[in-house]
């Protein structure tokens, strides 16, 4: 679904939509709504008021369960690659992303690479054109929710 028929079928969250959309094109991946990070079970039917907030980046980060766990915890995915490594811890725990600032996250998920200067690898590099896509507000509410997140040794 592309064009206006894909513009109209998603509530206007900004270019997360296309990060989800090339997000679940690679390989079809199993992203959908069916696996929120709301430990409720239930997803809005509207999401939250795009902001800086815990609320609008729990929102974004739903679709990472998918890959990082429904705790951000990472290890390995059930699809995809053998070869691919296993999805990175997203929590505070020291050995994951504890130590990062804003700045080493938006890197990252930017131009792929690193706190330690790693370049990231498959799957993570196919979707780094739609996280460049999203904007600074939906980038901080995705590290002010993963900052909010208990820490999982891993």
């Amino acid at each position: 679904m592309r064009g206006a028929a894909f513009d109209s079928a998603w509530p206007s969250v900004g270019s997360t939509r296309k990060l989800f959309w090339q997000t679940a094109q690679i390989g079809k991946l199993p992203l959908s709504a069916e696996h929120p990070a709301n430990p409720s079970g239930r997803h809005p039917s509207r999401p939250p008021e795009t902001s800086e907030s815990v609320e609008f980046g729990a929102h974004l980060a739903a679709v990472r369960t998918s890959c990082h766990g429904a705790n951000f915890a990472g290890g390995p995915l059930p699809f995809g690659s053998p070869d691919w490594p296993k999805a990175a811890n997203l929590t505070r725990d020291p050995n994951a992303l504890g130590s990062w600032s804003y700045d080493d996250f938006e890197r990252a998920i930017t131009q792929g690479v690193s706190k330690d200067g790693r370049q990231l690898r498959e799957p993570m590099t196919s979707v780094l054109p739609a996280a460049r896509a999203m904007s600074a507000t939906e980038r901080k509410a995705l590290w002010t929710y993963l900052r909010s997140v208990a820490p999982v040794a891993g």
